[in-house]
Order: C-alpha cells, then sequence, then structure tokens
C-alpha cells in the first residue's frame, strides 16, 4: 500500500458541485522500478502512474458504496459523490479534474481551450467540434448549455424546482448565445458581475432535445421543472461520451457499454459494471470471491488491512479533497438555541474520534480547523481551535449551559423552561463503520451533558440531507482546489445544499459577495469572514480532511488514483487489461 500527502499542497477542499484552478496535464508515464505497471509511482506521476498498453475488450466491475434514488446529478438530493461517478463519461464536461488536482479541457468536446473575450461584461467563449454528438446522432450544441444555466441559475423565471446543488456562477450568468449552428457558445455574465473561476462551471451537461422530445417547453420554468424531474426518474438512453447505459438499477448495479456513436478515442473495456455493496464488510468478500475488481471505498482498519495483505492488489491511501464534518439541522427545537448547540460541540472529542477511526492506519490526520482551506495554505486561518469545539471539555460545556440557564437532573439536560432536551437523531450512511464508531462515540460524549441521542441509518444519503430528516448528521463534502463558490453551496441561506438551515444575513451577504470577485485573494478573506461566523454559531464541526483509499487488481492498466470529485473513473475509457508482452 502506498500512503502520501502528496495532495497536501493545494489551497482549498471544494464540493462535489464546484470549480477548480486551471493548469494543463502532467506527463505521461509512471511504473514500478521493474518495469511493470503500477500505482509505486503515483506520488510522483499521479497522471502518468500505471500507464499501460490495453489488449481490446475485457470488462471490470468497480463497486460504489451507496445506493441511488436519482438519476439527476444536478439536483441537491441527487449530488451525490457516486452517481456523478457512474454518470462521468455520460453526461457531457467541458473539461475535469486530473489526479494531481489540474483542469484539463475536453478537447474531444471542444476544438482548443476557452479564453475570456472580455473583462467586462465578463465574457468566454466555448467552439464545439463539429464532430461532437449524443448517442442518437443529434449535434451538441449551445442548446445544451442553455439548458445547464437554466437547471442550475436558481432563478424562478428559469426553474420553478430545479433545486440546484450549487447556482453560483450560473446565477451570474446574463446571455448564452450560439453561433456556428450552435457550435460556438459565448457566455456572458451580468453587468459588473465578476466570476474568477469561470472555467469550471459548465460540466454534468444533460441533452436538451431528449426533454423537448418529451414535450417540455424549456423556456418556461415549468417545463424546465419537468425537465429536471424526467432526467431524475429516467434511466439515461442516451450518451454524451464513450460509455452508455445497458441495463441499470441505482440500488443494485449500473452496467455500461460502448457508445457506438461516440467521437473520440476509446474505450477499451467492452463492459463496465458498477455494483452497489454498501455494506463494508461485503466489499471485502465480494473482491475475496471475485466478484469485484476495485473500488474508491471510505476505509476502515480492517479493510485496509484484509486488502492490502491480498496477492495481486494495488491499493492506495492519500489526503484526498474531501472533510468529514458533523451538522446540526437547526429547525430542530432544542438545536434553535445556540448556546445548546455550543456545548454539544464542545462536548464532541474530536481526537478520541480520529484515533477510534482513522489514526490505525492514516496516524497523520488532525482535527480540521478550517472549512475551505488546508494547514498549509496560505489563505487557513484556524476558526476552530479558539471554539474550544470538538475539544471533549465536558466541563467547559457544562459551563456554557449553565450560563444559559440549563439544569441537569440526574442524567437528564434540562431546557431553561424545565423541559427535558432529546433525545436527538443522529444520522449516517448504513455499512459505513467510521460513521457508525463515529455515531457512539458522539453518543458517549453528549450523554455526559445529559443530552440523549439515538442512532440511525440511511441508504439514501442525498434524500436524507434535503429532506432534513435527521436532526446531527455526519457526512462529508468532496471536492476540489477551488473555493470560490463553496460558501454559498455550504451557508446560504437560500441553498438547496444548506441541509441543516443555516441562516445568518452577514454570512449570506460575505458569501454572496465572494462569488462577485476576480481576485482569489479577496474571494479567500470573504470566505474567512463567513467561516468566523459559521464556526461561532456552532452550526457545522469539522472533523478532518478525509483519507482517501484505492484499490484494483494489478492486472488493469490506466487505472490509477484520482482523489479530486472525479474520481478514479475519470477516464475509465483508458482502462483495460494489461496487454500480454511479446
Amino acid at each position: 500500500m502506498r500512503i502520501t500527502k502528496r495532495l497536501a499542497s493545494f489551497a482549498a477542499v471544494g464540493l462535489s458541485a464546484t470549480l477548480a484552478l486551471t493548469a494543463c496535464a502532467g506527463e505521461e508515464g509512471g511504473s514500478s522500478g521493474d518495469g511493470a505497471p503500477s500505482w509505486d509511482a503515483c506520488a510522483d506521476d499521479p497522471n502518468g502512474c500505471n500507464s499501460g498498453e490495453p489488449a481490446p475488450g475485457g470488462e471490470i466491475v468497480w463497486a460504489f458504496e451507496q445506493e441511488q434514488a436519482s438519476w439527476n446529478n444536478l439536483t441537491s438530493s441527487g449530488n451525490t459523490f457516486a452517481l456523478s461517478q457512474m454518470l462521468d463519461k455520460i453526461l457531457v464536461d467541458t473539461g475535469e479534474f486530473l489526479p494531481d488536482g489540474s483542469w484539463a479541457w475536453d478537447l474531444d468536446l471542444l476544438q482548443e481551450e476557452p479564453q475570456l473575450v472580455s473583462e467586462d461584461p465578463q465574457s468566454w467563449t466555448y467552439r464545439i467540434r463539429p464532430e461532437a454528438k449524443w448517442s442518437d446522432g443529434t449535434d451538441i450544441t449551445v442548446d445544451d448549455f442553455i439548458f445547464l444555466w437554466r437547471h442550475n441559475s436558481g432563478d424562478p423565471e428559469h426553474c420553478t424546482e430545479c433545486n440546484p446543488a450549487s447556482s453560483a456562477g450560473f446565477s451570474q450568468i446574463e446571455s448564452i448565445e450560439g453561433t456556428d449552428n450552435g457550435k460556438t457558445v459565448t457566455v456572458t455574465l451580468k453587468p459588473g458581475e465578476k466570476f474568477a473561476e469561470w472555467q469550471f462551471l459548465f460540466t454534468d451537461m444533460y441533452p436538451a432535445h431528449v426533454a423537448e422530445a418529451q414535450g417540455f417547453d424549456l423556456d418556461t420554468p415549468e417545463g424546465m421543472t419537468q425537465a429536471s424531474q424526467y432526467f431524475a426518474e429516467t434511466q439515461p438512453t442516451w450518451s454524451g461520451g464513450p460509455y452508455q447505459v445497458a441495463q441499470a438499477d441505482l440500488r443494485q448495479q449500473i452496467i455500461l457499454e460502448p457508445n457506438p456513436n461516440w467521437y473520440g478515442e476509446g474505450p477499451v473495456l467492452e463492459t463496465v459494471t458498477y455494483r452497489i455493496i454498501t455494506e463494508q464488510d461485503a466489499l471485502v468478500t465480494a473482491l475475496n470471491s471475485g466478484e469485484i475488481d476495485g473500488s474508491r471505498p471510505q476505509p476502515n482498519p480492517d479493510m485496509v488491512q484484509q486488502i492490502d495483505a491480498m496477492e495481486g492488489m494495488l491499493s492506495y491511501v492519500d489526503a484526498g479533497y474531501e472533510w468529514e464534518h458533523i451538522d446540526l439541522n437547526l429547525e430542530n427545537q432544542w438545536l434553535r438555541d445556540v448556546e445548546l448547540r455550543r456545548a454539544i460541540f464542545t462536548a464532541i472529542d474530536v481526537n478520541n474520534v480520529l484515533n477510534r477511526t482513522v489514526a490505525s492506519f492514516y496516524p497523520d490526520a488532525e482535527p480540521k480547523t478550517n472549512y475551505l482551506f488546508l494547514p498549509n495554505s496560505e489563505y487557513h486561518q484556524d476558526h476552530i481551535t479558539g471554539t474550544g469545539h470538538g475539544s471533549g471539555d465536558v466541563q467547559a460545556a457544562m459551563d456554557i449551559l449553565t450560563a444559559a440557564g440549563y439544569t441537569l437532573e440526574g442524567d437528564q439536560l434540562m431546557t431553561p423552561e424545565g423541559e427535558p432536551v432529546g433525545p436527538l437523531r443522529f444520522v449516517h450512511t448504513e455499512g459505513n463503520q467510521l460513521r457508525a464508531t463515529t455515531a457512539q462515540l458522539v453518543q458517549e460524549n453528549l450523554a455526559e451533558i445529559g443530552i440523549p441521542v439515538t442512532i440511525e441509518t440511511t441508504a439514501d444519503l442525498g434524500a436524507t440531507l434535503a429532506s432534513g430528516d435527521f436532526d446531527i448528521m455526519i457526512f462529508a463534502w468532496v471536492g476540489s482546489p477551488a473555493f470560490q463558490a463553496s460558501g454559498q453551496q455550504f451557508w446560504d441561506s437560500e441553498s438547496d445544499s444548506n441541509f441543516g438551515h443555516y441562516s445568518n444575513p452577514e454570512v449570506d451577504r460575505l458569501v454572496r459577495e465572494a462569488l462577485n470577485q476576480s481576485d482569489l485573494a479577496a474571494v479567500a478573506d470573504l470566505l474567512n469572514q463567513a467561516q468566523a461566523i459559521v464556526a461561532s454559531e456552532a452550526y457545522s464541526l469539522p472533523l478532518l480532511d478525509r483519507p482517501v483509499y484505492a484499490f484494483v487488481r494489478d492486472d488493469y492498466v490506466n487505472v490509477r488514483p484520482n482523489f479530486t470529485n472525479e474520481g478514479v473513473p475519470y477516464n475509465i475509457h483508458e482502462w483495460g487489461l494489461a496487454a500480454s508482452a511479446e
């Protein structure tokens, strides 16, 4: 197993729907010392390690941990990391994050790298290749860009109930115009609006013509709502990438086959199966029995030890673009009180959580003290330590409660009005051992201050978050080096991804002002101001920048760790079984 801190040099952790800084791809190549493809070189050559000549054909079974309930990755409920990976080579993207965190434009889709054509108003142009088509032969055009804009803008005149995961950037667009039969797309922001990370807006594009064929009027908000719901409920019979869906059950598996009308290079494998295995013990069993070939699960000590002991496996642990956190639902009758929230977070012992979960296989794990920026970033400020949150200081937590008028009667905390507090429902994804352990530790911590906690699991993380069906929730945001849109998505009172219903007018002002900036240093300053407020009001408790783990059988080439929000299948059209040496 390879363990590295390669990604620690990047400035920020973004989120599953946000954007990233641009760079070109790294050099190709990378193998073990004996010349055989491997993951040994991934620390030094993340974009080229395990490169090799694949044999034509073959198949792979790749496992995911979460069942899905939607085909629409654009909505707040469908915006799961697993679904984004499953649809990555079916939806249309203008570019993608490479394993080293850099950005590469998709030059199968585009004729050239887009550039700004105007600073005021801010405007840029995409030139789509003439041969770029959906699998049914329909051209990929400006209409698909307009559909994505209208879906994600958050403007009720565009869509009444699209509920986008994030409207950042899209809400600032004034117009999208097409020329050259829709193959040249010009995006223009509203007067006075700026967006520093403009390059990364147009990913996960759905086919506008498919929605129109269903009779939906995409020029109306009602028609867009119908289209959004249609894409959520309907298995794709179309594709804009190298693979298309052959068979699917979102709760069991998705089988992909090559898109016969794909206009780019590849794919190599004849079949890609995405198998859904929610129980982590079952994941190891499936690997042992030959039912799966690889995965990127959330690791636990037993899993890592067992897989690393197997012959013929490549495995890798790295600091990823993921941060684990505990959020509170402020619509809960007790959690509306900021003093109670501060006491809860003070009583939780984050160091103990890390020691009991990830320390055995990732000893460098440390409590996270900034929601967006890693410790060695020039933008990092410690917003957590000074609050005492995560310290596990039970006496300090009781002092907060006593000062606020709470009392402890036996082992039950009582409100200032004499009502018992709780029980609070702590929800985590089923089958996840680390989160189950964390839930038990939090339950013990809060029992010490008289708050009973019941533990529940969910098989549908997106739906649980979107519906607010929790009091305390543990989950992770998965992202990239980007950060401009993060604050708006996490904490804006009007964001559909603000699942715990946090609301502060000053935070709204700061995160919205951060969107309208062309200078990332100014963006970081505004977001640090917002973070300080969010931390002080005890809405979200960051736990750690989560170690990320991946494994695959060693007879596959061109499979490599990508711990950005693209996931390992970012280049699945290049995957294959190693060709036999002549």
